[in-house]
C-alpha cells in the first residue's frame, strides 16, 4: 500500500506530464515521453534509461540545429559574397 508521501510524488509527476503533453513544440515531445515513462517506473540510468535516450535526443535536436544554421550561412554566401 502506497503511503501520502509517494502518492502525492506520483500525482505530482503525471500533473507535469500533462502539463508538458499540451505543450505545442514537438521538441517538447521528447521531455513528455522521459517524464511519462518515468512516472511508469523506468530506470533513469544506464544503456536504457530516460536520461540517456533524453541525452540522445537532444544532441540530435542540437545537431539538427547547427546543421540548418550551417546550410543557411553558406546559402547566405552564395546570394551575397564578400
Amino acid at each position: 500500500m502506497k503511503n501520502n508521501k509517494q502518492i502525492a510524488i506520483e500525482e505530482g509527476m503525471k500533473e507535469i506530464a500533462d502539463k508538458v503533453s499540451s505543450l505545442p513544440s514537438l521538441q517538447n515531445e521528447a521531455l513528455s515521453d522521459v517524464i511519462k515513462e518515468m512516472y511508469m517506473g523506468k530506470p533513469l540510468f544506464g544503456k536504457e534509461g530516460l536520461l540517456t535516450k533524453l541525452a540522445k535526443e537532444l544532441t540530435e535536436l542540437a545537431l539538427e540545429g547547427e546543421m540548418e544554421a550551417h546550410r543557411g550561412s553558406k546559402r547566405k554566401a552564395q546570394i551575397f559574397p564578400r
